[in-house]
C-alpha cells in the first residue's frame, strides 16, 4: 500500500502548479483539494500508470514533488 501525505494548503497549492505545468488543468491555485484538482490528479495518474485515487508518494514524486513526499512520511 502506498503512503498517503497528508498536504496543507500549500502543498496542494504546489501540486496543482506542477499539474498544471504538466498539462493538466487543476482549477484555480487555491490549495483546495476540491472536485476540479482531484480530476486533474486522476488524469494525471492514469496517463503515468500510477495507482488511481489519493495523492500518494508515487504520484508527488511523479509530479516533482519528492520533498513534499519525504517531509510528509516523515510526520505521519
Amino acid at each position: 500500500m502506498a503512503a498517503v501525505p497528508r498536504l496543507d494548503d500549500d502543498g496542494v497549492r504546489r501540486v496543482q502548479g506542477l499539474l498544471r505545468q504538466k498539462g493538466f488543468e487543476p482549477g484555480r491555485l487555491d490549495g483546495i483539494l476540491g472536485p476540479v484538482t482531484r480530476g486533474a490528479v486522476r488524469a494525471f495518474q492514469e496517463r503515468y500508470g500510477l495507482k488511481v485515487g489519493e495523492i500518494d508518494n508515487q504520484t508527488l514524486f511523479a509530479l516533482g514533488a519528492a520533498d513534499l513526499a519525504s517531509a510528509t512520511a516523515a510526520s505521519n
